[in-house]
């Protein structure tokens, strides 16, 4: 409006142009237009991985000879493919994985980037026969995680 009234020198749609470009820049350092949650909710299931992967997580099946001591145990470890799916206890999954956000909204995210294992009513946990605990819900996050794409 002050380039129209000739209040300020610019030339026609110079404004827009500078809006724009202030705009892309901020949009590039927020990481996308994606929404700010979703990235974080990856980003903490990731985080929380790569730092506890060996360290917190029991394997699923063992040699009766080698039995790992996991202290502060997060959860099991099975491999698929290859490759380790890990699955985390629900205490852990509110209390330490997703400290600060909401755990069901970090399962709908995860889910829908195939990210996490959902069961046949599309709850967030399933149900498994655990190593020394029996039946229990566990979060089973796919190795997927690890892809690097959060959005």
């Amino acid at each position: 409006m002050a380039a129209r009234l000739r209040i300020l020198p610019w030339p026609d749609g110079e404004a827009e142009k500078a809006a724009a470009a202030l705009f892309k820049r901020w949009l590039d350092g927020r990481g996308g237009a994606g929404a700010a949650e979703d990235r974080e909710a990856v980003a903490r299931v990731r985080a929380f991985l790569e730092a506890h992967g060996s360290a917190r997580f029991e394997p699923m099946e063992c040699d009766v000879q080698y039995e790992p001591r996991i202290v502060n145990r997060a959860g099991f470890w099975q491999s698929v493919d290859g490759l380790r799916e890990h699955l985390i206890l629900p205490e852990v999954w509110r209390c330490e994985v997703c400290a600060g956000l909401d755990a069901t909204s970090v399962g709908r995210v995860l889910a829908s980037k195939g990210m996490l294992r959902t069961d046949a009513a599309g709850k967030y946990s399933i149900s498994r026969n655990l190593p020394g605990m029996g039946k229990s819900r566990v979060y089973v996050v796919t190795t997927s995680i690890f892809g690097g794409d959060d959005d």
